[in-house]
């Protein structure tokens, strides 16, 4: 047993160590001026997502970083993923009124540069910030809006989560006929997925 915790032990060790290097990597990415911008964004962009679930303060200020370099080259785009971030930050810290606050900052920021391909996450985010608030009537309305660009956009698993996310309000509401209804469309869709990536896997080994 003593063994066992020993392996263990050096295996969280190794893979602390391994995060770190990875880590301190993304970092001299993100310093180097002699970086290309889309790799430096990108690099910030790493870092920032892991922290968020572990440190919301800190990954906020790596995200506020991200926003100024954005705002110094007037670059929309990247001001719109570091004011999501900074938004979820808000929200991971039950900090609400802050949290809408900056997603409807990012989310007009990607509607101003026609992006829909990252407009969407930030209005389920939205939904599901009105959801924890107790405001169902808007959470359903952010949670439609992001399934109708999921949909617009062919993106399977954002359809099937977006439709999950509206009957859990119905579960809640205690509405079960329209809550399995939703998890039923939902469902299909994820077995779908699932089916398309096995018959994929298959030609894969195919080949």
């Amino acid at each position: 047993m003593k063994r066992l915790l020993l392996l263990f032990s050096l295996a969280l060790l190794f893979n602390s160590i391994l995060s770190q290097l990875n880590t301190d990597s993304l970092w001299s990415v993100w310093h180097n001026e002699n970086q290309t911008n889309e790799n430096r964004f990108n690099s910030i962009q790493k870092i920032i997502r892991p922290t968020l679930f572990f440190q919301p303060d800190s990954a906020f200020i790596f995200a506020q970083w991200q926003l100024d370099y954005a705002k110094s080259i007037n670059d929309k785009y990247q001001m719109a993923n570091a004011l999501n971030m900074q938004g979820i930050s808000y929200h991971l810290r039950s900090d609400y009124e802050n949290s809408i606050k900056y997603l409807l900052k990012s989310i007009d920021l990607y509607k101003e540069i026609d992006n829909l391909k990252n407009l969407a996450a930030p209005l389920g985010n939205l939904g599901i910030i009105y959801q924890d608030k107790g405001d169902i009537k808007n959470a359903i309305k952010y949670y439609n809006e992001s399934l109708d660009i999921y949909a617009e956009l062919n993106d399977s698993s954002g359809v099937a989560a977006s439709l999950n996310n509206i009957g859990v309000i119905y579960e809640d509401l205690g509405n079960k006929e329209n809550a399995i209804e939703y998890y039923n469309k939902s469902l299909l869709i994820y077995e779908n997925i699932k089916d398309n990536f096995q018959e994929d896997k298959f030609l894969l080994n195919e080949l």
